[in-house]
């Protein structure tokens, strides 16, 4: 018995550790394994400061929960982390790649940006999905969401 609980835990690990790993070369270039399940995912390896540049590409599909987008997602209904109110709904991008710096504002990468660093601390990247649990009125939410997305980043030093 213990064996059948060995197994996929050790799976979890593993995939943990590869979705929470971004390998940044010495020419400021990497890859990160975003998966569709987390807002706000740390590239740990990987720090930015007050105005560097930031490149983004990513491609690729995965599973918002309610059927495959790819990474700049699919407007509709969306108290997400970016989002907009317009006076009766939240709306955005539901299945967005999405990143931050340190503790500043979330903001949208989808299949590409560029950016320049407001503020400093580590990246997170993730998916913009609604921020509560998968009832009543959210028909999404992260814990339906399946899969992941590759992004690539380029950091330009200032």
């Amino acid at each position: 018995m213990k064996t059948k609980t060995f197994f996929p835990v050790l799976c979890s690990l593993l995939l943990l550790f590869l979705f929470t790993s971004c390998d940044i070369s010495d020419d400021g270039t990497g890859t990160f394994n975003v998966s569709a399940r987390h807002r706000a995912q740390k590239c740990k390896n990987l720090k930015v400061d007050i105005g560097d540049t930031l490149i983004f590409s990513a491609s690729g599909i995965w599973d918002m929960g309610l059927g495959a987008v790819g990474p700049d997602g699919s407007g509709d209904l969306c108290e997400c982390p970016v989002s907009e109110y317009n006076g009766r709904n939240y709306f955005g991008p539901i299945g967005a790649v999405i990143g931050r710096i340190g503790s500043g504002k979330y903001f949208l990468i989808g299949s590409g940006t560029k950016i320049i660093a407001e503020n400093s601390g580590h990246l997170y990247l993730g998916a913009n999905d609604n921020m509560g649990p998968c009832q009543f009125f959210r028909g999404s939410c992260y814990d339906d969401n399946r899969g992941s997305i590759p992004v690539s980043v380029e950091i330009r030093k200032k």
